[in-house]
């Protein structure tokens, strides 16, 4: 069989070959040699060769697969395929929201438990969902959800929150699921409510 390639990112389920041959005497069953690395399987009918494990380039940038071809009468043969494997260049995450928000005090009981800043970050490598957030030199005042990047206050439900602070501090990371990351230190200004300026 030629070689195929693949990038070390390929997911699991991804179709590597499919291996086919032909007996007069019935259907063909497929199977891997003991020897074929534990990282592929193969349907024992449609002869597909699937990946059932993660990737790495910088361990492995070469497999051998030996299939092995059964006829009804338990004649077998063998065929050998070569797996390639192309090295990938990872990006790190960039955050993308802006470095500043605003914040108005006193922050009345109803809005307590909305998010009073968001996170966001891009990376081309994977999808918002393998991404997470979190933060440092925390105040102790807020509190991120790791999944979505929304900060939320940290108070009860019910009760307004009054700050006499001119704003809050804190580093935002974000960290893709290799463990690249991106950190930006964030401000919220504080605004005054009753007099419109900033407190």
């Amino acid at each position: 069989m030629a070689p195929v390639t693949l990038a070390e990112n390929a997911p699991e389920q991804t179709t590597v070959a499919t291996v086919s041959a032909s007996n007069n005497g019935g259907a063909v069953t497929y199977s891997l040699h003991e020897s074929s690395p534990n990282i592929f399987a193969i349907d024992s009918l449609s002869g597909v060769i699937t990946l059932t494990a993660g990737l790495n380039y910088e361990t492995d940038q070469q497999y051998s697969i030996t299939v092995v071809a059964t006829d009804p009468a338990g004649n077998s043969g063998l065929s050998n395929l070569i797996v390639n494997i192309i090295d990938i260049e990872y990006i790190p995450p960039v955050i993308t929201s802006l470095s500043t928000g605003t914040l108005t005090s006193p922050v009345p009981a109803a809005n307590v438990t909305n998010a009073i800043y968001t996170i966001t970050a891009d990376d081309p490598d994977n999808t918002s969902s393998e991404l997470t957030y979190s933060i440092s030199n925390n105040p102790g005042s807020i509190r991120v959800d790791e999944d979505t990047g929304e900060i939320f206050l940290n108070a009860s439900p019910g009760y307004p929150v009054t700050f006499d602070m001119d704003e809050i501090t804190f580093d935002a990371t974000v960290t893709d699921d290799t463990g690249l990351f991106d950190t930006e230190a964030i401000t919220i200004e504080i605004l005054t409510a009753d007099t419109g300026g900033w407190g």
